[in-house]
């Protein structure tokens, strides 16, 4: 990831004992003053004692955070309030006054002790005049034994707390939110809601500047936490850029709703032909020339065909500015044409003299000639990329558009100015290499857009969603990622064999349930580290917990880690792997927060999000929960 989404882990704390474990007689000592508190109430305050032990062993049994103990306290002082606090304080003391009137009689006249008197048979009539006071000292008393417990205890071996009923109501008030449409946090766009607290899962803008991956091996999981992200975007305006190369198209009618809702101007690009996309006919010819580069294979190209193929793009585009031809012709064919025999040197003569850059477009278009008449393995290599391109039915809306209709043109600095919605329906399993050529260019395209914003020093944000986008240029990817200009990559794929090379582009990754054992693993990492028991009697605490030695096989538990070297261990390594920090202390190993097995165990509609650096807390669970779609029947309509 290209910010380290864990930082190394501060020292475990240890456990500490009031009483070190080295105190002579340290056993006996604690055996007395149990029994001396016991006694004393038992004695003094047996509705104390008892509430205290009732509270504790809830605690214990609940595993509730201790927060729990303010009800029954505040109970035991609304109580207090309500009978007054003379009568509440009387009601508590009748009894340790009535046993230290016998205990002081006893001491007198020890024959007293076969007659206690009212010290016995008034005891139940002291019992519920001692409870207002006796719920407020009980939840007191837990508390601190809560408290011991806690500091008797390693820090690994704490038991993880429970959700109680505060995080439940809050979990169903989120919910209910999100569900209604509030798709929207003080500073980022909400996912779901997270199972431990009932806050948002949400993720922030700041962080999915530095770009955020959606993964898993459900596709409509990972899809519609995409579209959640689109979908807050879309709510506060911002420029969106939507590509679809999944099967199917099934954006579309979601998307529409969404910008009928807030009144935002959607366009979309596919093989349907309701716009034309044409980034190649204004600007500087050098980035032309660039856009152009990365939309070839070069894979099948000779490898003379790549050498000098920039500067004479270049060149060709720089006379195709100065002597324009039809505006109804395609500048991708007007680029194949000129690449003729010839074509080059005919249009150089129809610059006009008056032209600022006639006489050195004329030097550069002597040179290109000779270098194209001599390589013409080179104009043909890229002669016929261009022409299988604009044959396919997504190609041949690379175009302009029809004089009539001027609004069905795309620009990605148009939908920047207009703060408007793209959607690029690509569907790559019909349109295969067509459909990855134009989402690389749209990547290079936006990547420019927002680059040349940044330079400018003028404020822009938007969000760009790439969706199944293994297939995409990763380089085009990487560009887009790195812009740093307001711009909100989100990128989703469901393809194992992509994610580790992903991941380690972006700075918050949204994990749904992994199939792939060995990627969940890896990936597992991600999430931070925490210390674990070691197994008795095991040679090697971190082997013990099933986490590969310097073998790479894991002991027992089936899961690589950074120790067994993983084809992406760089990654793994960054945040903050078994092999990274501190070594653990004996008999403890380290194990990541959220394991490989919890990454395949999760629901449908589960996920886990690892933030960046400084994106707050992980949330090791969190429920996705879709928000209504204006306009459509309810939340389930989506994923379709």
């Amino acid at each position: 990831m290209t910010s380290a989404v864990v930082a190394a882990p501060q020292r475990a704390r240890r456990a500490r004992y009031l009483i070190p474990l080295g105190t002579p007689r340290r056993r006996e000592l604690l055996a007395a003053l149990a029994v001396l508190g016991v006694l004393v109430g038992l004695l003094f305050a047996p509705v104390t004692l008892g509430l205290a032990v009732v509270f504790h062993a809830i605690g214990k049994i609940t595993r509730w955070r201790p927060v729990w103990l303010a009800v029954p306290a505040a109970c035991g002082v609304v109580w207090v309030l309500a009978i007054g606090p003379a009568a509440a304080l009387t009601g508590f003391l009748a009894a340790p006054r009535a046993v230290t009137a016998l205990l002081t009689g006893v001491a007198a006249d020890p024959a007293r002790l076969a007659h206690p008197g009212t010290a016995s048979t008034g005891s139940v009539r002291w019992f519920p005049g001692q409870f207002p006071v006796a719920l407020i000292l009980a939840a007191g008393l837990a508390a601190v034994a809560w408290w011991l417990d806690w500091l008797h205890t390693d820090e690994w071996r704490l038991p993880a707390p429970r959700p109680g009923l505060v995080s439940l109501c809050r979990r169903r008030l989120t919910a209910g939110f999100v569900r209604s449409g509030g798709v929207l946090t003080r500073s980022g766009a909400c996912l779901g809601v997270d199972a431990g607290t009932g806050r948002p899962a949400a993720v922030p803008w700041r962080e999915a500047e530095r770009g955020v991956l959606v993964t898993g091996s459900v596709r409509p999981a990972v899809a519609a936490s995409g579209f959640q992200l689109v979908h807050a975007a879309i709510r506060l305006r911002k420029p969106v850029i939507v590509v679809d190369l999944a099967a199917g198209g099934e954006l579309a009618g979601p998307l529409a709703a969404v910008c009928t809702a807030t009144g935002a101007p959607l366009q979309v690009f596919g093989a349907a032909g309701t716009g034309y996309y044409e980034p190649f006919r204004d600007g500087d010819p050098a980035r032309m020339a660039a856009l152009v580069m990365g939309m070839l294979d070069w894979d099948r190209a000779p490898d003379s065909a790549r050498l000098g193929a920039q500067a004479c793009l270049t060149d060709v585009f720089a006379v195709a500015a100065a002597a324009p031809a039809d505006p109804a012709v395609a500048m991708l064919d007007d680029i194949a044409g000129l690449l003729r025999p010839g074509a080059l040197a005919a249009r150089m003569e129809r610059v006009p003299p008056y032209h600022p850059r006639r006489l050195s477009i004329a030097g550069q278009v002597v040179l290109t000639a000779d270098l194209l008449a001599a390589e013409g393995s080179t104009a043909a290599f890229i002669a016929e990329q261009l022409a299988g391109l604009r044959a396919s039915p997504l190609g041949r809306w690379l175009g302009p558009a029809p004089a009539a209709e001027p609004g069905l043109a795309l620009s990605v600095g148009e939908v920047v100015r207009t703060r408007a919605v793209v959607l690029f329906s690509l569907d790559r399993a019909a349109h295969g290499r067509a459909a990855d050529t134009i989402a690389g260019l749209v990547a290079q395209d936006a990547t420019e857009v927002y680059a040349r914003l940044h330079r400018a020093a003028i404020g822009a944000d938007g969000l760009a969603w790439f969706g199944q986008c293994e297939p995409v240029d990763p380089q085009a990817l990487a560009g887009l990622v790195g812009t740093g200009a307001g711009l909100a990559t989100v990128l989703s794929t469901t393809a194992a064999a992509a994610v580790g090379r992903l991941a380690d582009q972006v700075s918050v990754l949204v994990l749904h349930r992994l199939d792939d054992h060995s990627l969940a693993g890896r990936r597992a990492w991600l999430t931070g580290k925490r210390l674990v028991p070691a197994e008795p009697g095991s040679v090697r605490s971190s082997q013990a917990a099933g986490w590969p030695g310097p073998g790479g096989a894991p002991a027992n538990a089936g899961w690589p880690g950074p120790g067994g070297a993983p084809a992406d261990a760089g990654s793994a390594a960054a945040a903050g792997g078994a092999g990274a920090g501190p070594a653990p202390p004996p008999g403890t190993a380290w194990s990541p927060a959220v394991t490989g097995e919890e990454l395949c165990a999760l629901g449908e509609g589960e996920f886990t999000l690892v933030p960046g650096a400084d994106g707050g807390r992980m949330v090791p669970l969190a429920t996705s929960i879709p928000a209504r779609i204006p306009g459509r029947r309810s939340p389930g309509d989506w994923p379709p």
